[in-house]
Order: C-alpha cells, then structure tokens, then sequence
C-alpha cells in the first residue's frame, strides 16, 4: 500500500508543475503531519482499513515531494555544486531509512504507537516550518495542461543519455527492497537472533554516509554513467560477499551494499535535473 502510489508517479508529480514548489513542500508536510495522527486509532482488525488508506495518502505524499524537493533544488543549488549536494541528500536519507526504522521500533516497545505518531508529526511540522523560513524566490511554475503529465516518459522514451541512468537507478530501488529483505536471511546463516539486523542496518547506513561525502568529486571525474556502474558493482560485490558466513566479512558487505546503492540514484537525479 506504501509504494502503491509510485504507479501514478507522473500524475502526482505534475503537481510540482503547478505549484510553487516550496510551498507544496510546506503544505504536503503538514499533511502528512495530520495523518499520522490518525495511526493511534488503528486499535484493532476491524481498523485495519484505515491503516491501508494511511499507508496509501503516506506513500502519495512521499512521491509529491521527492517531485517537488528534485524541481525546486535543480533551480536553488548551483550546478556545479547539485551532483555532491543530491549525494549528500541521498546519503541521509539512505541513512535515516536504516536508523529511523530502529528507532521507532524501540520507541514503540517502550512507549507504545500513541507517542511516536506524535513524534512522527512534530518532524513533519518542523520540516514544514523551516520550509517556510527558507530565504529566496519560490516562483509559480509555467502552467500546464492535464495530457502534459506523461512527458516525463516521453522524454525518458527518447533521451539516449538519461535512459540508463534512469533504469539504472530504478533497478537499484528494487535491488535494495530485496537486499532489506534478504538481511534476515543473513543473520540466521550467522546464528544471531532477529536483532542483529540492526547491526548491519548501521553498517549500511555509515556506508552510505561515506559514500554521500565522496560523492561530489567521484561524479563530477567519473561522469553519471561510470559513477552509476561503479556504485551498482559495489552493491553487487557487498551483495555477494555477505553470502560468506564470516562476521566481519558480511559487516564489510553491508557497508559496501550502502555505498554502491545511492551512486546510481544520484547519478540519475542530477541528470534529471
């Protein structure tokens, strides 16, 4: 139900063609601030309905911005500089995806869902509010009609140079779902309890944290299609290598799966812009 919304992707991101970008960042935030408060009611299978529809509006609030945050950086970053800055965008929020899973989860066991849906929308608010403090022109973009929404494609279907870029970093969106389903996997063939995933979770995200720091000078020497195909053989090769039923060996993969991942993300988001 979460990624359900990623199917309307080219409708939901027209928005980002319609309204100043800035403010549909604040006005989609606090949006999704309100929703989350919805989540405490969900006390019983007869509410199961309304946490689908939670997942659904969270999951369409989450393509309008990644529309929205790429549109207005592209005009608010220097392009000189917007290749190491997506990187280290990417990075964190590589990260935050490994660590804020955690910490919700041990949030939840002490305190229960009442409290970190309320913590979940004060981040929201916050994100919201420092939007809205930003300095600088957020200017309405050039209108356009309803049958422009699929220009995007058209565009994709086209562009020789964008193309790989593009599929590269969609298949590594796939890629890291089975690569985080696959950790559990891992850590049985270790012999350690459901909890160690954590472990390999934070090395993954510092493997990407590093990644995102290096990011900027790899692209800008490498070009977006060499950076691309380093980044997936890495993942490949940390893929691989936590086959190997060896601590250190399946710690050093899960670092390596962290840095390979974002390369071609951001290689296909700086092209983009």
């Amino acid at each position: 139900a979460l990624w359900a919304p990623t199917l309307a992707g080219p409708l939901l991101g027209a928005l980002a063609d319609r309204w100043p970008r800035r403010r549909l960042l604040v006005v989609v935030n606090l949006a999704l601030a309100c929703l989350v408060l919805a989540l405490p009611a969900v006390d019983g299978p007869d509410r199961v309905g309304l946490l689908f529809a939670v997942l659904v509006l969270y999951g369409a609030g989450g393509v309008v911005t990644d529309a929205a945050e790429a549109a207005w950086l592209a005009g608010a970053v220097p392009r000189d500089v917007l290749g190491g800055f997506n990187g280290l965008r990417t990075a964190v929020n590589e990260g935050m995806k490994v660590v804020a899973p955690l910490a919700g989860a041990a949030l939840f066991a002490a305190y229960g869902g009442p409290p970190v849906a309320v913590l979940d929308a004060v981040t929201f608010a916050v994100a919201a509010g420092l939007l809205a403090r930003l300095p600088g022109p957020d200017p309405r973009p050039v209108r356009r009609d309803g049958g422009r929404a699929l220009d995007g494609l058209r565009e994709l279907r086209r562009h020789g140079t964008l193309r790989p870029l593009v599929l590269s970093g969609a298949g590594a969106m796939v890629l890291s779902g089975v690569s985080g389903a696959s950790v559990f996997a891992v850590v049985d063939g270790l012999g350690r309890s459901p909890a160690h995933a954590g472990v390999l979770y934070a090395a993954q995200g510092a493997g990407s944290l590093l990644a995102g720091a290096a990011t900027g000078t790899l692209l800008s020497r490498l070009g977006g299609r060499r950076f691309a195909a380093c980044g997936i053989a890495l993942f490949a090769l940390g893929a691989a290598v936590r086959a190997v039923p060896c601590e250190a060996v399946v710690l050093a993969g899960s670092a390596a799966v962290g840095a390979g991942l974002p390369c071609p993300l951001v290689a296909a988001l700086t092209a983009v812009q």
